[in-house]
């Protein structure tokens, strides 16, 4: 049985799911899972997030706009990101790990 009652997933340490020795398992949460797919780069964020829009070098250039006095306004009528969008990517709201 799990240790705490939240701690009902077995995760393999290895990352490898066919390998299921005891040693290589280990019960936790579904945040704990979450945030080793984060931590080892698994995570589908940025450009590997299949409802991405842009790619990072497309993230870079709306920054760049921003920069030079184009509003968000301008960039969403240039592409296929929406203004809010465009907004959250400019704040660093999104796409945060670009932010420098």
């Amino acid at each position: 049985p799990p240790p705490a009652p939240d701690q009902n997933l077995v995760l393999h340490k290895d990352d490898i799911p066919n390998h299921n020795k005891v040693g290589n398992l280990k019960w936790g949460t579904a945040l704990d899972n979450t945030q080793d797919s984060v931590m080892k780069k698994r995570h589908g964020f940025g450009s590997r997030n299949g409802n991405a829009r842009l790619s990072e070098r497309g993230v870079k250039k709306v920054r760049a706009l921003a920069a030079s006095g184009v509003s968000a306004y301008r960039i969403a009528q240039m592409g296929i990101i929406s203004e809010t969008q465009a907004l959250r990517i400019i704040r660093g709201e999104a796409w945060t790990y670009l932010v420098s």
